[in-house]
C-alpha cells in the first residue's frame, strides 16, 4: 500500500511538472491575429480579438523575453505578407480568402519597430504598424 501510495505520488509530481513547463511556454507567447482589409481606399492589416479587434495597423504590444506570434488571414485574392525587418522575420505570402500564414519569431530588444508588408507598393498603400517592445535597453529603429 505504501509503495502504490509512493508511485501515486511521485506521478502526480510528474505530472504537475509538466503541467507547469507548459504553462510557462504560453505565458512567454504572445499571440495577435491580423487579417488583411481594404479602408478607406488603403490597404491595411486590422486586428482580430482582444484589445486590438477592429483596429486598423494596430500597433502591436510584447516585451523582450518573450516570443511573437501572428498569424495574417487573407481577407481577398490579392498576395500579401508581413514583415519584422528589425527582428529579421518574414511571412511567407498569403492570399485566397480565409487562408493564413504565421510567422512566430523572439523578441530579444526593446524598441517601436516597424512592421509591413514587404510585397511592392503595399507600405506604401497602407499596411503598416508599430510593434512596442517593451523591457530591456530601448532602441527605436527609423520607419521604412
Amino acid at each position: 500500500m505504501v509503495k502504490q501510495i509512493r508511485t501515486l505520488s511521485i506521478i502526480l509530481l510528474a505530472a504537475l511538472l509538466i503541467a507547469s513547463c507548459g504553462q510557462a511556454n504560453q505565458a512567454n507567447t504572445i499571440d495577435y491575429t491580423l487579417t488583411t482589409d481594404m479602408r478607406d481606399g488603403h490597404m491595411v492589416f486590422v486586428g482580430v480579438g482582444g484589445p486590438i479587434d477592429g483596429v486598423v495597423n494596430p500597433t502591436l504590444v510584447g516585451a523582450t523575453g518573450t516570443t511573437l506570434e501572428v498569424r495574417l488571414v487573407s481577407s481577398d485574392t490579392a498576395q500579401q505578407n508581413i514583415s519584422f525587418p528589425d527582428f529579421h522575420a518574414a511571412s511567407a505570402n498569403v492570399s485566397g480568402k480565409g487562408n493564413s500564414t504565421t510567422i512566430s519569431f523572439f523578441l530579444d530588444h526593446a524598441g517601436n519597430f516597424p512592421y509591413f508588408s514587404n510585397l511592392p507598393g503595399q507600405q506604401q498603400a497602407g499596411m503598416q504598424g508599430v510593434l512596442d517592445v517593451e523591457g530591456g535597453t530601448a532602441s527605436s529603429a527609423s520607419s521604412a
